[in-house]
Formats: C-alpha cells, structure tokens, sequence
C-alpha cells in the first residue's frame, strides 16, 4: 500500500521584511531528543512523518492560490519564490541531512478555489490524487 500524506499549506506571512522565526519543536510532546525545526506551519511535523514513518511515496499539499506565488516582505523584496518551494526545498534538505528517502517530486500541490469550487468538486479532486 502506497503511503501518503495529505496536509494543507498556510501562506507564509513574512515578519516585516524577514520570514519568521525558525522554531524548534519537540515529538512527542515534551523536550526530550533532537528538535526538529520549522518556520511555516506543516514544517516540523511533516519532518516528523518523514521520519518515522517512512518511506513516503506522495505528499499531497491542499492549498490556495496565493501558496504558489512569491513571498514577499513589506518593501516587496522577494523573500522565497513561493511558500510551497520555501517547504519543499526545507524537506529536502532535512531528507539528505539525516539520510532519508524522499518522494519525488517533494511536494504535489493541490490548489482549491474556495470561493469557485464546491466542496464536492474540492473531495473529487482530491479522491483523484489519492487513488
């Protein structure tokens, strides 16, 4: 059986001119072992999952638009070319340092229309990916 992970992708909302603040996160709960790092949202848990419970065939990324265009910061200097490359590029540098297999590509990116597309047609779309 194929494993995949199906997790969605919040913008990444730059602090000014800068990304956010790289956080450490500790799994499971507490701050026992090596922390695992992370600036957007799905960052360290999807590290986490890789992880433990790998190999990983497909990491689908339910998304807006606006996830695939430039990050920028207030003086519109790009930041990363957009959050879901900031992710991949973070997930794959964490795959080759601690040696792990990864999908490829990294990332699939599912964008939803929210205010175009029903939830039915969201679910069909999805189901598509998956199977």
């Amino acid at each position: 059986m194929a494993k995949k992970i199906i997790t969605f992708i919040s913008v990444l909302n730059p602090r000014g001119d800068t990304l956010p603040e790289e956080k450490n996160y500790y799994y499971p709960k507490g701050e026992e072992g090596t922390p695992l790092k992370g600036r957007q949202t799905n960052e360290a848990p999807l590290k986490y999952l890789l992880r433990e419970y790998g190999p990983i065939e497909q990491i689908l990324c339910l998304c807006t638009d606006e996830v695939l265009q430039p990050v920028r910061g207030r003086d519109g200097t790009e930041l990363a070319p957009s959050t879901a490359d900031y992710l991949e590029e973070k997930l794959l540098d964490f795959c080759e340092e601690e040696g792990l297999p990864h999908p490829q590509p990294m990332l699939t990116p599912i964008t939803i229309k929210a205010l175009e597309d029903n939830m039915e047609q969201a679910l069909a779309g999805l189901l598509n990916e998956i199977q």
